[in-house]
């Protein structure tokens, strides 16, 4: 095992770890690359007998250490407790395709896959996640934000409210103003289960008369 050789300890020297733990969590929190680390203590002949999937994922497991209860939202790498924060730039919700990425020190950030800021993303870095289905049976909820054009009419606006309440989703924050040509904007946080929960809330919004668009910011 290359692990147990003299090279790999000197290796970690001169890196400061004092095991092989610590040589994880710098993985982890993106001190250095797999692809790095791979590149030093690997035999070339035999790179293709090594994982390095299973190298990053005991990489994140070691690095984030601060555990969520079984059946959080999100896997990482096919593991459910994993420390993960959501993006505020694409805010996710469990139906979205959804990428993760090894910050340094703070985690697995999780983005939609579509999220202009991916595409900033170190490749070495990034690794699979994916829905649990167990985490989005719960009660959790997520918030996004929806834009609603609407004319500006008498009620409209309790209409709007009442049938998100109606459809199970809570308000936490509202921005509401009208423009010179009689129309009126209004942005609501929102908490919603999933992507599911988000369009037919929207759907039931559109139906409304006197509404122009309602779409998801």
């Amino acid at each position: 095992k290359h692990t147990n050789t003299q090279e790999f300890k000197d290796y970690l020297k001169r890196q400061g770890c004092n095991s092989i733990d610590d040589l994880y969590i710098l993985v982890g929190y993106g001190k250095i690359t797999s692809k790095l680390v791979y590149s030093e203590i690997m035999p070339k002949k035999e790179d293709s007998l090594s994982d390095p999937l299973n190298f990053i994922e005991t990489a994140v497991k070691s690095a984030v250490h601060k555990l969520k209860p079984k059946g959080s939202l999100v896997k990482v790498g096919g593991m459910d407790d994993i420390l993960v924060r959501f993006g505020k730039c694409c805010t996710p919700i469990p139906g979205d395709s959804i990428m993760g990425y090894i910050t340094r020190g703070r985690g697995i950030a999780i983005h939609k896959a579509d999220c202009e800021k991916t595409f900033e993303f170190d490749k070495d870095r990034r690794i699979d996640v994916s829905w649990n289905r167990v985490g989005s049976d719960r009660s959790e909820q997520r918030v996004v934000t929806i834009k609603i054009v609407s004319l500006n009419t008498q009620g409209l606006l309790k209409q709007m409210t009442d049938t998100i309440s109606i459809h199970g989703a809570n308000i936490i924050n509202a921005d509401i103003k009208t423009t010179g040509d009689n129309r009126g904007v209004c942005t609501f946080d929102v908490q919603v289960k999933d992507l599911s929960h988000l369009n037919s809330l929207i759907t039931a919004i559109n139906k409304l008369k006197g509404i122009i668009s309602t779409h998801r910011l």
